[in-house]
């Protein structure tokens, strides 16, 4: 619980843009992770969109271009990169067990995404400033 209201408390400290920023970008997710667990094929213009603006986001969030940390930006890129890692592998894992083509549209993107979001937390992991492994 203790830790369910501090993540609300830095929520609250971004700014309109990071919090509109972090909606759109794990919709964009959940969108991707959907469609290639149903072998969604239609609209290849809206999903190829989708998946450049969910690449743009992740980039820019990971990329520590936003707000200083003062805001708690910097917990706030490592929340964001364990839950799109834990999305994605979780996607991953469902395609593994459900047998499907892991040549899928959107397939290639989440494995790339959790990828980054997994060399980004063993970078955040070696940079901080408490023991880790």
């Amino acid at each position: 619980m203790k830790d369910i209201k501090k993540l609300i408390a830095l929520w609250n400290k971004q700014c309109s843009s990071t919090k509109i920023i972090l909606f759109i970008g794990f919709a964009c997710l959940m969108n991707m992770v959907i469609s290639t667990l149903l072998g969604s094929t239609n609209f290849p213009e809206n999903n190829m969109a989708i998946k450049s603006i969910l690449s743009s986001i992740f980039g820019y969030v990971f990329g520590k271009h936003c707000i200083p940390s003062k805001f708690g930006h910097e917990e706030i890129q490592t929340i964001t990169g364990g839950l799109v890692a834990i999305i994605c592998l979780a996607a991953l894992f469902i395609t593994n067990w459900m047998h499907l083509d892991p040549s899928l549209s959107g397939l290639s993107e989440i494995r790339d995404l959790l990828l980054l979001a997994v060399g980004f937390l063993i970078s955040k992991a070696k940079n901080e400033g408490k023991s880790c492994l």
